[in-house]
C-alpha cells in the first residue's frame, strides 16, 4: 500500500508543480502586459505634458504682448523731422551762440522742449538729453556810431 500513497502523492505534487508553472507563466505574462500599458501610459502622458508646455508658453508669451503697450508706428519723413526740431530746440536752449534776445523767446524753447521731451516715447527712440536754458538778458539796443 505504501507504494500507491507514493504514487497518489507523486501525482499530486506534479500537478501542483504544473499548476504553479502555469500560474507562474501566466503571472510573468500578466507583468509584462501592465509593464507595456505602463510604458504606453507613460508616453501619452509626456506627450500631453509636452503640449501643455507649448500651450502654456504661448499664453505667456501673449500675456507679456498685452502687457506691453503696442509702439505705434512713425514714417519716417515725420521722425526725422521730429528728431531735427529736438535737435535744433537742444542747441537753441544751450544758447551757444548768444542770450536768445527776448526772455519769451526762452519760454518759447522750453515749451518746445517740453512738448518734444514727448516724442520720444511716441517715435520709439531714447530722449537727448536738453541742455538748461541760461537765464538771458534781452539784447539792448545798441547804438550804432
Amino acid at each position: 500500500m505504501r507504494k500507491q500513497f507514493e504514487l497518489h502523492e507523486l501525482a499530486a505534487r506534479v500537478r501542483n508543480t504544473i499548476e504553479l508553472r502555469l500560474l507562474s507563466s501566466l503571472l510573468i505574462a500578466r507583468n509584462d502586459e501592465l509593464l507595456t500599458e505602463v510604458v504606453t501610459r507613460e508616453q501619452k502622458l509626456d506627450e500631453a505634458m509636452t503640449v501643455l508646455r507649448t500651450a502654456e508658453a504661448g499664453l505667456v508669451k501673449r500675456a507679456s504682448a498685452m502687457d506691453k503697450p503696442a509702439k505705434p508706428t512713425v514714417p519716417p519723413e515725420l521722425r526725422e523731422q521730429l528728431l531735427a526740431l529736438q535737435g535744433f530746440v537742444g542747441t537753441v536752449a544751450g544758447q551757444p551762440f548768444g542770450p536768445l534776445g527776448d526772455m519769451r523767446y526762452g519760454e518759447y524753447v522750453e515749451h518746445i522742449g517740453e512738448s518734444l521731451d514727448q516724442a520720444p516715447r511716441l517715435i520709439g527712440i531714447q530722449p537727448a538729453p536738453r541742455p538748461k536754458p541760461k537765464a538771458s538778458k534781452p539784447l539792448e539796443d545798441a547804438a550804432v556810431p
